[in-house]
């Protein structure tokens, strides 16, 4: 379904080609274009849960700064 999706096909294309190949729902029933968006938006929503961290950029720096070590006095 991503797949065909990311192809260019419509919600309403990918309906009309499951529904030729005889391809039913996981409850026995015809796929129409609401439920291939909302099965997508599904979809992404789970990505998006499995990977909630994205690291776009990373830039680090080390600063030294001299500090001044006391003892105490015998």
């Amino acid at each position: 379904m991503k797949t065909l999706s990311d192809k260019g096909m419509t919600n309403k294309q990918i309906s009309e080609f499951f529904n030729s190949m005889g391809i039913k729902t996981p409850k026995g029933k015809d796929y129409y274009p609401s439920l291939i968006w909302v099965s997508l938006k599904k979809y992404r929503k789970r990505l998006e849960r499995y990977s909630p961290y994205k690291v776009i950029e990373n830039s680090e720096e080390l600063y030294l700064q001299p500090i001044q070590i006391l003892t105490k006095p015998n």
